[in-house]
């Protein structure tokens, strides 16, 4: 499986999961060049974001007048009008909301970030598991440009953020804490040296305007290398204040001769479509290596404090865990939205001003706090306790599996009861608490990663109404339904997991990545108490491990593939009865042949990279096996 999830990414550009917050709605004041204040908004992640008006018409600067205007998508690209933005309706003039780049061109921004760090960098990042467990002493470093003022804000509050108290439930330290069951501790200490209410900060060298993207009309000095004009900043700020650090304190938690992580916090708010002045998780790769006290200096985040909207718990809880491993869990939609494959159920699927609670399954693959998920298949009564309550190993979350080895159902207890499942302190309203049931795809390592398949997902959280369309037009795409309301809850008509046909299925139903329905997972909640929750499967199952011996009546190899696959059968009865249909992701048949020999071949070499589905079905037309291809 290692093996055929490398080919996966060498197939579709990039090597692991980009990392960074995605954020809608900023508020930002932008000055006209005759004076004027624009109120606008900006959204988006590290690797692009826009401008916009509250009703998502699209704003970009015209580079010739300075003006900031209404844009136009023509082409697929996006071009300033002549309707100077605020001055005039944009619907009067024939402009249509929300138009902006498309995924693939988000996602070849995201491909180019993460191309221009070295792969022996990234690797041993992603090995670095061990620092999950213990204490990690997070260092925090201020950062002001020439030309700026003071930090605004106070100094403890920015504290109680990282460091809270013995009653606080809303920082880094205690969310880490409270989420891995007293496994994982992350301290915060402050540089410069802080010694009151005002926040003391390195002064560097050059003004703000150098760090805005480069306009040979508007911005003659800004950057046109991100990276290296990013980490000269971040190099000057540690050497500024490295030697107040002391030798005493333990940077490198997992003794892979790294600082675990710095986080850098810089004066002054985001900037309209720009992609360095945006939170995110790097490393500091370009130029002179840096070392604080013997430990070089590799992972960081990076924030800035002017906005609450950004500037929150939830946003630096989310950047540290991609530090620990996690990938992000939203996706990206045409034109420029992110959807919602999991959403306010786990801290990686969206962004709150309290972070979220992890689902178990990110819990036990990306940060190693819990056991490996226990797994059902016989049918009968089961009871859940909370992923938040103290439980850590008993019964916290089920497995179930499905008619495909690669894919299987995770159920797990949510209540608000708990902190980080409270939702009515994030300004989000759930319906309730309850069962929440998400599918995993073992092919993928999050759901941020390809644009160009908007069904590759690794987590999907199902919901009411939430189902995958198919057209001509747009291929398999994932309808989002309502998020927010996917718990299952005793009493009600959501307490229902099934699918029997198109005429008697739940909403939402069991359905695989591809959309095609899941019938073999039937699940009814019974009854939910003040500490558990009891749940009946109503159908057995195989296990995940018998899948493959159980199901498999032929081997498919090699698996990824190049030329020609080799469809060998194990159970001859298939012979003279059996087909072999390849499809691609839409859902499109693209080529099919007769099995008529114990190895028959399957020519793919005239198919562009990606992953297929290959069916095996009988002269009936039913389906006796489905393998994922990649094809390279």
């Amino acid at each position: 499986m290692k093996k055929i999830f490398l080919a996966l990414l060498l197939c579709i550009g990039f090597l692991c999961p980009m990392q960074a917050a995605y954020l809608e709605n900023v508020p930002r004041e932008l000055h006209q060049p005759n004076g004027d204040i624009l109120h606008c908004f900006v959204s988006g992640d590290e690797y692009y974001n826009y401008i916009h008006d509250e009703q998502g018409f699209t704003i970009v600067q015209n580079h010739e007048t300075g003006y900031y205007v209404y844009a136009d998508l023509i082409d697929g690209k996006l071009v300033p009008t002549s309707y100077v933005a605020g001055k005039v309706n944009p619907v009067s003039v024939g402009l249509r909301p929300r138009q902006n780049i498309s995924a693939d061109e988000w996602l070849s921004k995201r491909e180019a970030m993460l191309n221009a760090v070295p792969v022996q960098i990234r690797q041993k990042s992603a090995q670095a598991k061990d620092k999950n467990i213990g204490t990690i002493n997070n260092i925090v470093i201020f950062i002001r440009f020439a030309d700026d003022s003071l930090f605004t804000g106070n100094f403890q509050d920015v504290k109680q953020m990282f460091v809270g108290n013995a009653t606080d439930t809303t920082s880094l330290y205690h969310y880490y804490k409270y989420t891995t069951y007293n496994q994982l501790f992350i301290n915060s200490y402050f540089y410069p040296d802080q010694n009151g209410t005002t926040i003391l900060s390195y002064q560097d060298i050059l003004p703000r305007r150098y760090f805005l993207q480069y306009d040979a009309t508007t911005n003659p000095d800004g950057y046109t290398d991100q990276g290296v004009t990013e980490h000269q900043l971040l190099r000057r700020a540690i050497n500024a204040v490295k030697s107040q650090i002391p030798a005493s304190l333990n940077l490198d938690n997992d003794n892979n001769g790294e600082v675990d992580n710095i986080c850098f916090i810089v004066q002054g708010s985001t900037a309209g479509w720009s992609d360095l002045l945006w939170p995110h998780r790097y490393w500091l790769f370009t130029g002179e290596e840096v070392f604080i006290n013997g430990k070089k200096v590799n992972d960081y985040m990076f924030l800035l404090n002017d906005n609450g909207s950004y500037f929150q718990t939830g946003v630096i809880c989310h950047e540290m865990n991609h530090v620990l491993s996690a990938p992000d869990l939203y996706r990206y939609t045409y034109p420029q939205a992110s959807d919602s494959p999991v959403g306010i159920w786990d801290l990686m699927g969206t962004t709150q001003s309290n972070p979220q609670q992890m689902g178990a399954y990110m819990k036990w693959k990306y940060g190693h706090w819990i056991d490996p998920i226990p797994e059902i298949k016989d049918a009968g009564t089961y009871v859940l306790y909370p992923i938040n309550s103290a439980k850590k190993n008993n019964k916290l979350c089920y497995k179930i599996a499905s008619e495909r080895s690669d894919e299987y159902f995770v159920l797990e207890y949510r209540t608000k009861k708990y902190p980080y499942d409270n939702f009515s302190s994030t300004g989000i309203s759930a319906a309730s608490d309850g069962l929440i049931i998400y599918r995993i795809n073992t092919n993928f390592e999050g759901n941020a990663g390809d644009a160009s398949h908007p069904i590759n997902t690794e987590v999907y959280a199902f919901r009411p109404n939430g189902y995958i369309s198919h057209s001509i037009a747009e291929g398999l795409r994932y309808v989002d339904g309502n998020i927010s309301s996917a718990s299952f809850i005793v009493g009600t008509q959501r307490r229902n997991f099934y699918y029997r046909s198109e005429d008697d299925k739940s909403n939402p139903y069991p359905f695989y990545s591809d959309g095609t329905p899941c019938p073999t997972i039937d699940i009814t909640v019974v009854s939910r108490v003040t500490d558990s929750l009891v749940f009946t499967l109503n159908k057995s199952v195989l296990a995940v491990n018998d899948l493959k011996t159980a199901r498999a009546g032929a081997t498919i190899f090699p698996n990824p593939v190049s030329g020609n696959i080799h469809i060998r059968l194990d159970n001859m009865d298939w012979l003279d009865h059996t087909q072999a249909e390849l499809y691609d992701l839409y859902g499109r048949l693209v080529k099919t042949i007769s099995i008529n020999n114990q190895v028959s071949v399957m020519p793919v070499n005239e198919f562009s990279p990606g992953l297929y589905i290959l069916k095996l079905k009988n002269q009936q037309a039913a389906t006796l096996q489905t393998s994922k291809i990649i094809i390279q």
